[in-house]
């Protein structure tokens, strides 16, 4: 029993470690009858962005789902600049009522001077940053 009660001790420790080291900001917005879901995970390492995840879903009205490879390929185009570069994943994906983008940046490979997230800002700037922008961040 008491084996049990240190491995789920051991298990709470490093949720609690892992949960200082990182931050979840949400939004979600309609537009002309299109809603956009947004999410970015950043992971830090010594108070600096170290990696990010941004995850986007758009989820169009009836109106945009008539033109839907119209505002696909222009959602595509959007992200394909950054399909080549060392340390950043783009994966698109189409689903049955819109699409989704999602952009994994590993800071400590990437080195180009586009940042969309504000890498430079500390975690608590960080937070009030994206709060500024309407944002939810844990």
């Amino acid at each position: 029993m008491k084996k049990y009660i240190l491995a789920l001790m051991i298990c709470l420790l490093l949720v609690g470690c892992r949960s200082k080291n990182s931050l979840v900001c949400k939004s979600s917005e309609e537009v002309s009858g299109n809603t956009y879901k947004t999410e970015i995970k950043f992971k830090y390492k010594n108070n600096i962005v170290k990696k990010a995840i941004l995850t986007m879903d758009v989820e169009l009205g009836d109106n945009a789902f008539k033109n839907y490879n119209i505002y696909y390929n222009a959602f595509e185009q959007t992200y394909s600049g950054l399909k080549d570069l060392d340390g950043i994943k783009v994966e698109i994906k189409k689903n049955d009522k819109g699409y989704q983008a999602i952009v994994n940046v590993d800071y400590e490979v990437f080195n180009d001077k586009i940042d969309m997230i504000n890498s430079s800002l500390n975690k608590e700037q960080t937070k009030t940053y994206y709060e500024n922008l309407k944002y939810e961040c844990k």
